[in-house]
């Protein structure tokens, strides 16, 4: 039915509400409650323009209007006064605001004579440009991020890794780690042809949780968290205030408010801190309006530590054709998991226990692999898993594998890496990264927006893929110099590996200079020439190598 409002203004207007319900004569300013009364159900909202007025606003079927005033005016015979508009005039009046139809008030007029309504910590609102000198006046802490500097740690598979090879692990991120257990093109050609088994253990886990999470990190991040549905995953960054990568990150919706995020080993530390800075409302959010903040705070807890107990996960990453074949045959006769397991679309995941062990199993990974899975399980299950699935996949060829196949992997593949195509000293952004999709600028705020669109609009330089054109020469290195074919410098090698006897890689380079198919020169040499007139046999020119631009996403099907 069509609804109307009926306001109640005056020295007895508690006096009559309470004839309707008697707790509303005890609500609170900006409070509301359900209530029925002769025959008819009613919302009462305690409100007014003025802290000072008693004013109750009732919502109720139009219908049913002249009944309830009749009602009121019989139980309170007198006190029930017909006012039309006149009344809110006269509360408009009372409580010095201006009259519909008078001259608006400016922003700062309207906070000077109402700062109580005015809540400057909200992270945005309709018209706070106008407010800017107010924000100016206060300050937080800008924060210093800090990465790790400790001794390398042992992952929880360190003793497994001991038992399949005597290759000494090596520094990574912080961590102990595997670089390779044969040789890299090898274990390159299985993630491509079979399946790999990696230890990404290292990576860093969190959880978002409680009343607000998603609004959190719908702020905290440039991508379209609001969008996501439960058993759903997204790429997006951490950013500062000056538009800065912290890190790139994968968000899982769990429930309704519970996230889990995985960030980079080797940022883990200063990630968490600055999430943990950020809700806190420590550090500046937005260089222009320092005053901005978070107005939500979740529970956040690090899935790593030893404190957030039975629900500490880790990653195990499953890549290659065969994989799916594997996971199922992990599985064993749970015909329900191995059909939810086919079922996964990309970037989609499920919860469900595998071998008596609760996991949290996505179909994502970080080769190019169209199969691939990641599993987020307790450590102390890591071990058992990491087994299982040697022996289940022993059939379809798995191979434990080292971090220089995912390197190489996700190289040919494409895929930025934090330091390399993103952020690093080259303070790459995500648009130059390739993955301007990510970044929503449709969102009304998110830490860092205005800076990152100032740096995108100025960028003159972007990512691209390579391959190299010839076999058996050196090892093209991050750092080398890109020029065009004609010998100008356009910019710098990110990332190369081998894959087979060919060299692919990616470069940042002037956007001129990115069609497909446009011939580069990679200089490895970082000498430089004599001047001509100096030239005597037996010196040395450096010599660039032929590389062609190839297409930069090379998912496979």
């Amino acid at each position: 039915p069509a609804m109307t409002t009926l306001l109640l203004a005056g020295s007895k207007a508690t006096q009559i509400v309470s004839k309707i319900a008697e707790k509303l004569a005890s609500m609170a300013l900006w409070s509301m409650e359900k209530a029925a009364f002769a025959q008819t159900n009613l919302l009462v909202a305690r409100t007014g323009f003025d802290s000072k007025q008693v004013v109750y606003e009732i919502y109720l079927p139009q219908e049913a209007l002249s009944a309830i005033v009749k009602k009121l005016q019989e139980l309170l015979p007198g006190s029930v006064t017909p006012s039309g508009q006149t009344l809110v005039a006269q509360l408009r009046s009372d409580a010095g605001l201006p009259q519909d139809g008078a001259e608006a008030w400016s922003a700062t007029t309207t906070y000077s004579k109402f700062p109580g309504y005015f809540a400057k910590g909200k992270p945005f609102f309709v018209g706070m440009q106008a407010l800017k000198n107010l924000y100016e006046q206060e300050s937080k802490v800008q924060y210093v991020l800090e990465p790790y500097k400790g001794e390398p740690r042992y992952t929880c598979l360190a003793e497994e890794h001991k038992k399949l090879t005597k290759r000494a692990l090596t520094p990574f991120a912080g961590w102990w780690m595997p670089i390779l257990y044969t040789s890299i093109l090898e274990e390159h050609r299985v993630v491509r042809e079979t399946a790999a088994l990696f230890d990404v253990t290292h990576m860093g886990v969190a959880e978002i949780a409680g009343k607000g999470a998603a609004r959190f990190l719908d702020l905290l991040t440039p991508n379209d968290v609001e969008k996501l549905n439960i058993g759903q995953s997204q790429y997006s960054f951490l950013l500062t205030p000056d538009g800065d990568a912290i890190d790139d990150m994968t968000i899982y919706r769990r429930d309704k408010d519970k996230f889990m995020i995985v960030i980079n080993a080797s940022n883990a530390e200063k990630d968490m801190a600055w999430i943990l800075a950020v809700a806190t409302k420590r550090v500046v959010i937005d260089n222009e309006f320092p005053g901005r903040e978070m107005d939500v705070i979740p529970i956040i807890r690090d899935l790593k530590a030893a404190e957030a107990g039975q629900d500490r996960k880790v990653d195990i990453a499953l890549q290659g054709p065969r994989s799916l074949d594997i996971m199922r045959a992990a599985a064993g006769e749970d015909e329900k998991l191995k059909s939810k397991l086919a079922s996964l679309g990309k970037w989609q995941f499920i919860e469900a226990t595998l071998a008596d062990m609760p996991m949290l199993i996505c179909r994502s990974g970080y080769t190019g692999e169209n199969w691939g899975f990641e599993a987020y399980l307790h450590p102390d299950d890591a071990a058992k898993f990491w087994n299982l699935l040697l022996a289940k996949g022993k059939p379809f060829g798995i191979q434990p594998t080292g971090l220089g196949a995912r390197d190489s992997t996700r190289t040919e593949a494409g895929f930025p890496l934090y330091g390399h195509e993103l952020a690093g000293e080259l303070r790459i952004t995500p648009l130059e990264s390739g993955y301007p999709n990510f970044v929503r600028y449709d969102k009304p705020f998110f830490i860092g927006k205005k800076s990152l669109l100032a740096k995108d609009r100025e960028s003159s330089n972007s990512i691209v893929r390579f391959e190299m054109q010839e076999t058996g020469i050196r090892a093209v290195r991050p750092g080398a110099m890109v020029t065009t074919s004609q010998g100008l410098v356009i910019g710098v090698v990110t990332s190369c590996a081998y894959v087979g006897a060919k060299q692919i890689g990616m470069a940042y380079v002037d956007k001129k200079c990115t069609a497909l198919g446009t011939k580069l020169g990679i200089l490895n040499k970082s000498a430089q020439a004599k001047p001509i007139g100096e030239l005597k046999p037996g010196d040395n020119l450096p010599i660039s190598d032929v590389a062609i631009i190839v297409s930069r996403f090379a998912m496979r099907s």
